[in-house]
């Protein structure tokens, strides 16, 4: 649980609390308020509608895939959900590693974090590196680590 500080410092994301392989809770994600707006202002931060074009398939089905950790959807107080055009390989398709890392780092807003923030374990090299260099077992195994807390 953040601290009053920490809770005015920015805010909670409960989805994106991390939870190791034992089920053991890690704390939750802190995202500073300020920085929400922006995360999800970005250009490459798509509506489900424009996420849906782009993968020819129905918002019904991009809402699914989110629900199943197979696409990365934040959310956002006043926007909705909104999709990194990132999270697509070079066919199109979301990296077949969303889910796992989802699952891994126990939320959309973590796996966020995990993909764009430089990693020991990745030569200091981001999360979405990782996966656009076809290394998912890498990247996984980074997870794992920020998910036993080793932040290495």
């Amino acid at each position: 649980m953040p601290s009053s500080a920490e809770a005015a410092l920015g805010i909670v994301c409960p989805e994106a609390a991390l939870i190791n392989e034992a089920g053991n809770h890690l704390g939750e994600l802190l995202i500073p308020a300020f920085g929400v707006a922006e995360i999800l202002g970005d250009d490459e931060m798509l509506s489900a509608d424009a996420f849906s074009d782009l993968l020819g398939v129905s918002r019904v089905t991009v809402n699914t895939k989110r629900q199943s950790g197979q696409v990365l959807g934040l959310d956002g107080a006043k926007r909705g959900f909104r999709f990194p055009a990132w999270q697509l390989d070079q066919d199109g398709r979301p990296y077949a590693a969303l889910p796992r890392l989802h699952e891994i780092l126990a939320g959309a807003w973590a796996a966020y974090r995990f993909l764009v923030s430089s990693h020991g374990a990745l030569d200091g090299r981001t999360g979405l590196d990782a996966l656009k260099r076809g290394r998912d077992a890498d990247a996984i195994a980074a997870a794992e680590s920020v998910a036993r807390g080793d932040f290495r």
